[in-house]
């Protein structure tokens, strides 16, 4: 049987100049159609995937009549192979790729290119967030990922990378790791086991990417879940030796992890998030200090509502404040793509 590819529209928030090809599995590529729809304010940029649907992928379809619901069966497949393929562009390079979520409608007034006196009398109208155009190259069968003669992706080595200038912009360009091919390898190589938890994770990441710039305390919950999802698989071992003296209260009465000060078992959560991050990230003495600090700030906001500048109302005049935050923020996103990115690099060298 022939395997089958398909074709979409989705976006970035940085113009994508250049192509990625990773195997016969997906490739993506600007949109340079010169009927495409643009606008200077635009900050939503198009770009073309292409990618196999992965037929591995189960859809359940209740109560709908025997063609329709094969339909819609096929459709999930193509659906969640190109979702978790941005998905995963997302959490292992510097960028959000993302589509508009199938359905769904807004109430939108046109963007003039010039603001006026005039757009005070015009009205909102109900549409479709849809990125669509006649005879649009999107949502097409294929039987092989198209040849592009657009130039590759600049590659930046992977010790820089994630370092240096991790923010999405209009002015820039998207680049991607040295070992983007090597990170992708190490992805589609996972166990069944490992893969559910690497998704989960990816999906955390994401659901952060997504809220950061409205929610931002959360996104911050996210970002670190991400990284104690990957804490809490590498030392599965250990939570094996943790018994209860009562299951209720989970109060313990033997763990592999005791407290410093009085000797009783603990769960090691902070031993474990900092083992994690010194093994995967870096185990210099003012990292793991600034590793505390970030999840501190977490618990705070978990356990104690601490909230960030924004999320519940406006602090005018706490500008340096907000632009701490807003460090801090892109420093905890980075800190979980990096856990993601090194553990699925260095696991399996570290494990043997």
């Amino acid at each position: 049987m022939t395997p089958l590819y398909n074709r979409n529209i989705i976006f970035t928030k940085t113009p994508l100049k250049h192509s990625f090809r990773y195997k016969d599995i997906f490739q993506i590529y600007p949109l340079k159609d010169p009927r495409s729809p643009k606008h200077s304010y635009c900050m939503d940029f198009p770009m073309i995937i292409e990618y196999l649907v992965d037929e591995n992928y189960k859809v359940e379809v209740q109560y709908e009549p025997g063609s329709f619901k094969d339909w819609l069966q096929e459709s999930g497949k193509q659906i969640i192979s190109k979702n978790v393929i941005f998905y995963l562009l997302s959490s292992v390079t510097n960028h959000r790729f993302f589509d508009y979520p199938a359905g769904s409608g807004s109430w939108v007034m046109e963007w003039p290119e010039e603001i006026t006196e005039d757009i005070n009398k015009r009205r909102s109208e109900w549409r479709l967030n849809q990125y669509y155009f006649p005879e649009s190259p999107a949502v097409r069968e294929m039987e092989s990922l198209v040849e592009t003669d657009t130039p590759k992706i600049p590659l930046i080595p992977h010790n820089l990378y994630y370092y240096t200038d991790p923010v999405d912009g209009s002015n820039k360009i998207i680049t991607f790791p040295s070992s983007i091919n090597l990170i992708l390898d190490k992805y589609f190589q996972l166990l069944p086991e490992d893969k559910r938890v690497v998704d989960s994770c990816i999906s955390l990441i994401n659901g952060g990417i997504t809220i950061e710039s409205t929610v931002p305390s959360l996104s911050i919950i996210a970002f670190i879940s991400s990284i104690e999802t990957l804490v809490n698989y590498e030392y599965r071992d250990e939570n094996k030796n943790i018994e209860f003296e009562c299951p209720e209260c989970q109060t313990l009465t033997k763990s592999p992890f005791k407290c410093q000060k009085c000797g009783r078992p603990i769960w090691g959560i902070n031993h474990k998030y900092r083992e994690f991050l010194k093994t995967y990230v870096d185990g210099r003495t003012r990292s793991i200090k600034k590793f505390k600090r970030y999840y501190n700030l977490r618990s705070n906001i978990t356990h104690n509502g601490l909230l960030l500048i924004g999320d519940n109302h406006l602090e005018w005049g706490k500008f340096e404040s907000s632009r701490e935050q807003y460090i801090t923020r892109v420093e905890i996103k980075q800190l979980a793509r990096l856990s993601l990115v090194n553990w699925l690099l260095k696991r399996e060298k570290h494990n043997q």
